[in-house]
């Protein structure tokens, strides 16, 4: 009855067919009294625990070594650690193992650092080899190359899935470490896009 905006989330109207006309019973007029303007106040976004613009790939710094079980036409440790995510052969930044049981790769970063995450990113060609595997991080040498030995050594990150990543799993550390291994928990070819290390 006035000047405003007509606002509707739904109009049921109920009844059954061949049902004749209803008669309409009169109902009170309802008047409503305006109520305060509603208001809004922002919710202030939380404050980020790690300042993004301190966080870099530890991969990509200087005295970084990288190492692998074996070496695929080529196909070098180094290069899952050369800033290139490309997944595909073709793209010469894949490395990639022979078949081995245990298959692993390994960076020794040179000096204890603190790590919040590992992105690893995988070859997009057969990339049903990249599972099961493990990621393990440790302030010192691994005591092993065998992957469920080095899962229960004191001191030492590991994370294990059954599944493999498409094209990337990150996974979350978040404590110091200087060596990072990725490793197969069976017997297959290791094909790695890009281990990112990120922290400071």
């Amino acid at each position: 009855a006035d000047t405003n905006y007509l606002q509707l989330a739904e109009v049921e109207i109920m009844g059954s067919v061949g049902a004749g006309p209803a008669t309409a019973t009169p109902v009170p007029t309802e008047t409503s009294t305006p109520g305060p303007t509603a208001t809004h106040t922002a919710v202030p976004e939380p404050t980020p625990t790690v300042d993004p613009s301190t966080v870099s790939n530890l991969c990509l710094e200087n005295g970084v070594t990288t190492s692998q079980v074996s070496i695929f036409y080529g196909a070098s440790a180094s290069r899952a650690c050369d800033g290139n995510t490309n997944g595909y052969w073709s793209g010469g930044s894949v490395s990639i193992t022979y078949a081995h049981a245990y298959s692993w790769w390994e960076v020794d970063l040179g000096s204890v650092k603190t790590i919040d995450e590992i992105i690893v990113w995988n070859r997009l060609e057969a990339a049903d080899r990249l599972a099961p595997f493990y990621v393990f991080v440790s302030d010192t040498p691994f005591s092993s190359q065998t992957p469920t030995t080095v899962a229960q050594d004191a001191g030492t990150f590991s994370y294990f899935s059954n599944s493999h990543p498409l094209p990337n799993r990150e996974v979350a550390v978040n404590r110091t470490g200087r060596y990072v291994r990725i490793q197969l928990a069976d017997t297959n070819y290791l094909q790695l896009a890009e281990v990112e290390i990120m922290g400071r």
